[in-house]
């Protein structure tokens, strides 16, 4: 009978591998086959298991005859359909709950519909092989001798074949990724505008909490910034996935081009990752969630960020390396393994990560920094907790131990691990990054710094409804206490950028950025702050304009804003422009604005702003 959900489960998992793009990739299709074969194989044994406890109560407790002595072959019919039906309420049941957690503006109506529609074919398969065939099945074996009727199995076949073969007609995902960097242009000349540029990047930053906090007086730096620079509202796309979004800011692509489209990439031993956003949003691929899962649970799957071999397009950085001019990249999304560049990389997962969650915190990492012997003094820089949260709450809020217990035992969702956990270990990172800042501007002429926090975007996901309650429709959060570690945490980056631009010294361009903005989501399934369009943008120093309010900005005009500002041509292929307006005249008149056809290409050419 296993046999029979094994087939299924190898059939479903052929399906998945198209969808995959495995098409042409046996090796990986049939492992791909054998883990979700294994997973329907023991998925039966259980569902046996259960049905026979469940037999052997009523033989105990009923006096009616149990009917027994059905064929081997009725009885893997009906496994089969089984099996089917068990696919179809993984499929509907992961689609009810990947929606609410993921999707949460889809209409609850057409959810139903679709989910019902999906357990009806269930049904109406689970009819059609356990019953209606089995019943002719055993008819004629009863009639004739025959035990298989070849039209049966062939009308089966075809059924999973249709099925298989419709897949990759239904919106496929492919996690393949090709990458291949061309050489610096031929002709590259860079100009020193005498500039140097200091990206801070919080993930999440909003102008609705900002804006209280700067009027209050808390963010005495960020307020300093927008006087003398300029404010914008940068709107992100669909669906706010951070590392797309940080990609698109670092190579001026949208999504489409440079390759990064998700958050999270599962891996499964000896088989290429795929993304988790495709089971999340692709309900052909929702069954096969629950296996990622399951392997996730028994330890043999992992997940992982998506990696710098993804990234398909140069970065600015790499555009930067092109003319010998050395940057500094700290924590940014996509930079593992740390990639060569005229600098240095300390990559996403060096150190305490969020990703821990997904992985095995205890592997040590190859290739988290380049080059690799600066590890050997960072490390005396790093701020790592062991999990106490302790230090943190020491710098960011008042609690008694009773209180730090009772935080500590709060959980915003059952799929959601411990917030303060979390919070613990990004808080860990985003201290240790702003140290490296620190100290390597001291250290190094980098002419471009950039360092990702996301201790605020962890914070607002957790702790909004104790923070903005009447969002909610509460007067008052049971727990103020909470909502203030938004506050406090904002405070803290606010201190030390401080610190941070005073070390960086004049002719500092500094750029204060969201990938996306915050707000209350009351219906969502897993946090109830949730991603928002409306991100943040802040830039003042140097030839910036001061006290510029721009209603809207795109996330592809940074990457040739700041290109231009440390004296290099804007590629043509590059969608987005030079935000020129944002800067002053005599600096657009000394260093007139310059084009280069690609920085994918060796032609370049020169022209003179009007």
């Amino acid at each position: 009978m296993l046999l029979a959900w094994a087939m299924v489960g190898a059939i479903y998992g052929l399906m998945v591998a198209l969808r995959m793009g495995l098409a042409g990739r046996a090796g990986d299709s049939l492992l791909l086959m054998a883990y979700v074969a294994l997973f329907f194989a023991l998925l039966g044994s259980f569902l046996f298991g259960l049905r026979a406890g469940i037999r052997g109560l009523l033989r105990v407790f009923s006096t009616r005859q149990m009917q027994e002595g059905r064929s081997f072959w009725i009885m893997a019919w009906a496994s089969l359909g089984g099996a089917v039906l068990c696919l179809a309420v993984l499929a509907a049941g992961g689609d009810l709950l990947l929606t609410l957690a993921f999707r949460p503006d889809t209409s609850r109506w057409w959810l139903a519909v679709c989910d019902l529609l999906m357990l009806a074919g269930g049904v109406a398969h689970c009819w059609l092989l356990g019953g209606l065939w089995a019943q002719r099945l055993e008819k004629r074996r009863a009639r004739t001798g025959q035990a298989i009727d070849g039209r049966l199995w062939l009308g089966f076949s075809g059924l999973m074949l249709a099925v298989v073969f419709l897949a990759p007609w239904l919106g496929a995902p492919s996690p393949r990724w090709s990458r291949a960097r061309a050489p610096a242009p031929a002709d590259l000349q860079p100009v020193d505008t005498g500039l140097q540029v200091l990206v801070f990047a919080v993930d999440g930053a909003t102008w609705s909490v900002f804006d209280p906090l700067i009027q209050a007086g808390e963010l005495a730096t960020v307020a300093d910034l927008v006087e003398r620079g300029v404010r914008a509202t940068p709107i992100s796309p669909p669906p706010q996935v951070s590392p797309a979004i940080w990609t698109t800011v670092v190579t001026g692509r949208a999504p489409a081009e440079h390759g990064v489209r998700e958050y999270l990439l599962v891996s499964l031993p000896g088989l290429v990752k795929f993304p988790f956003e495709a089971l999340a949003n692709d309900w052909g691929m929702v069954p096969f969630f629950f296996v990622g899962l399951s392997y996730f649970a028994a330890g043999l799957a992992e997940g992982i960020p998506p990696t710098s071999s993804q990234v398909r397009k140069k970065t600015f950085w790499h555009m930067l390396d092109d003319g010998d001019v050395p940057s500094l990249v700290l924590g940014w999304p996509c930079t593992w393994p740390a990639e060569p560049i005229c600098g240095l990389t300390v990559s996403d997962r060096f150190g305490p990560n969020e990703f821990d969650l997904f992985s095995s915190p205890d592997r040590k990492l190859a290739a988290g920094i380049y080059p690799a012997a600066a590890e050997a003094r960072l490390q005396k820089l790093m701020v790592d907790s062991g999990g106490d949260p302790g230090p943190m709450l020491g710098r960011l809020a008042d609690m008694s131990a009773a209180e730090i217990e009772e935080l500590s035992r709060y959980r915003v969702s059952p799929m959601l691990p411990s917030p303060l956990a979390l919070l613990t270990t990004v808080y860990d990172a985003d201290m240790s990054f702003l140290n490296f800042m620190q100290a390597e501007l001291v250290r190094g002429p980098y002419r471009l710094s950039l360092v990702m926090l996301n201790g605020p975007d962890l914070a607002m996901h957790a702790f909004w409804p104790h923070r903005f309650p009447g969002d909610f429709g509460l007067r008052r959060s049971p727990q103020p206490a909470w909502g203030k570690l938004i506050d406090t945490y904002h405070a803290l980056v606010d201190e030390r950028i401080a610190q941070i631009v005073k070390t960086a010294g004049e002719n500092t361009v500094v750029i204060l950025l969201s990938d996306h903005g915050m707000a209350a989501d009351p219906n969502s399934l897993t946090w109830k702050g949730n991603h928002a369009p409306e991100g943040l943008f802040v830039m003042a120093g140097g030839p910036v304009r001061q006290g510029l309010r721009i209603a809207k900005l795109s996330y592809l005009d940074i990457a040739p804003t700041i290109l231009y500002l440390l004296g290099f041509p804007v590629a043509k292929d590059l969608p987005g422009r030079a935000l020129t307006e944002l800067l002053s005249e005599d600096f657009l008149a000394r260093f007139p604005l310059r084009s280069i056809a690609s920085y994918e290409t060796e032609k370049l050419e020169s022209r003179t702003r009007n």
